[in-house]
């Protein structure tokens, strides 16, 4: 079913701002326009919008969110996208470290 952005907002709880930006981002997909002043979106949008929140509220950064939401529109289950950004993002807390740790 497709909907308003109200609709999506208002169902989901996010700001029609936010869910802007995340357009923006790449976080969504673009929705489909039907006019100038209407766009539709997939009713799947709020499934992840709550994806979105719920990595949020872990700390996630958006750039993971992002890679997340992509791996898991390619068929990987959330569990596994975010165990392998998990292990991304150690492996580059890491490289950080090393670096910090040769220039002190």
């Amino acid at each position: 079913m497709k909907m308003k952005i109200g609709q999506i907002a208002k169902e989901s709880g996010v700001p029609t701002t936010t869910i802007h930006y995340y357009v923006k981002e790449g976080l969504l997909r673009a929705p489909e326009k039907v006019n100038k002043r209407v766009s539709l979106y997939d009713e799947v949008v709020i499934s992840q919008l709550k994806t979105i929140q719920s990595l949020q509220e872990r700390r996630f950064p958006l750039f993971s969110i992002k890679s997340i939401l992509l791996r898991m529109q390619q068929g990987i289950t959330f569990e596994e996208a975010e165990a392998l950004d998990n292990s991304v993002f150690g492996l580059q807390a890491r490289k950080t470290n090393e670096l910090i740790d040769r220039k002190a």
